[in-house]
């Protein structure tokens, strides 16, 4: 049986409208406790198996980092921060986030969820300002995405620059 040693958490609600129309379905979706559960059942199992004493409550095994515990990246977005304040930020530098919106706050309870079910240096979360896809089949928006214009510019192998850094 294969361990899993990395999981990747995509699930979102992330059409900040939707947000705001049902926090409380945002919240149940886009925080991963379902995960951090699942995971924390997971580890207790494959550690029992692995002949160490399995966990009365699932969740203790996950109260340090063990082998068994994988690791969790969550894709977290920039908008747990209002957007306000100086333009360049460094690694380090953040304060306590201000969610611009329902989705932004959603995301940043998922953050102290994972901060506070799962063990310091196993997981981290990817604040992403922009994702990237198919045309979203909520609305359509009235111009291309990042994806398709790459595209486009692929095709006719015309020249391009892009940024260096985003302002937002």
């Amino acid at each position: 049986r294969a361990r899993r040693t990395v999981v990747i958490n995509c699930v979102a609600i992330s059409t900040p409208a939707t947000c705001e129309r049902d926090y409380e379905r945002a919240l149940r979706v886009n925080v991963p406790a379902a995960l951090t559960d699942a995971a924390a059942k997971a580890a207790a199992t494959a550690a029992a198996s692995a002949g160490g004493a399995a966990a009365a409550d699932p969740a203790a095994i996950c109260g340090h980092a063990s082998p068994n515990v994988p690791a969790i990246v969550h894709v977290g977005t920039d908008q747990v921060y209002a957007g306000e304040g100086r333009a360049f930020w460094r690694e380090g530098d953040a304060g306590p986030a201000s969610p611009a919106n329902a989705y932004g706050r959603s995301k940043e309870a998922a953050e102290r969820h994972l901060r506070g079910a799962w063990p310091r240096g196993r997981h981290v979360s990817l604040r992403a300002s922009l994702i990237y896809g198919p045309q979203a089949p909520v609305q359509a928006v009235p111009r291309p995405l990042f994806v398709q214009f790459c595209a486009k510019v692929a095709r006719e192998g015309a020249p391009v620059t892009f940024f260096e850094d985003e302002w937002r």
